[in-house]
């Protein structure tokens, strides 16, 4: 899997949730060199798509998006940024022009993220989930992924990515809920 955190500046959460499906249609493109329609992307806000459904989209090689709005904590204001987290993604970047592919995706995100200045150094941050020295160890395998994107509802209390995107260990008076994307089969 992949974590994606868009570094925005100065938008609020409506802009963020109204933009996710043109992100699902860019990271798209940037993978395969094809588009997808709007019209064929579903959008689950808050529940997990049910275990046929996603297991049709891994042995599809298809992304699965799920996105969280999270508030900025030194702010005052009502200023949020965007994480993500995909599944999927791997089967294209392990192609021969996998690094073209990658680099293109982080500049398709930069359009996403409403600043001429840059907020951060990053502003468009990838890892990936599971692998190397990112925070979150997560192992995910095709057989895992709908047990991993429930996972908030049935083990807030694990460290992972997706329980990091549910805030399910943070106390805040703002909690955004998980939004699933994916493409219709």
């Amino acid at each position: 899997g992949m974590s994606i955190t868009l570094n925005n500046s100065k938008t609020h959460a409506y802009e963020l949730y109204t933009s996710l499906k043109e992100i699902y249609q860019s990271i798209y493109k940037a993978l395969t060199n094809s588009k997808i329609s709007k019209d064929n992307l579903l959008t689950s806000t808050g529940k997990v798509p049910n275990r046929k459904t996603i297991m049709d989209m891994v042995i599809n090689n298809q992304p699965i998006m799920v996105g969280a709005i999270h508030k900025y904590r030194d702010m005052r204001f009502d200023e949020f940024h965007l994480h993500l987290y995909l599944y999927g993604v791997h089967h294209y970047l392990q192609k021969d022009d996998g690094k073209i592919r990658f680099e293109k995706l982080k500049s398709y995100l930069h359009r996403y993220l409403k600043s001429k200045r840059k907020r951060y150094d990053n502003p468009v941050d990838i890892r990936e989930v599971g692998i190397n020295s990112n925070t979150f160890n997560d192992v995910i395998s095709p057989a895992t992924v709908h047990e991993y994107l429930s996972m908030p509802k049935t083990n807030p209390e694990q460290k992972s990515w997706i329980n990091y995107l549910a805030e399910t260990q943070r106390q805040t008076e703002y909690k955004s809920p998980l939004y699933y994307l994916y493409q219709k089969i």
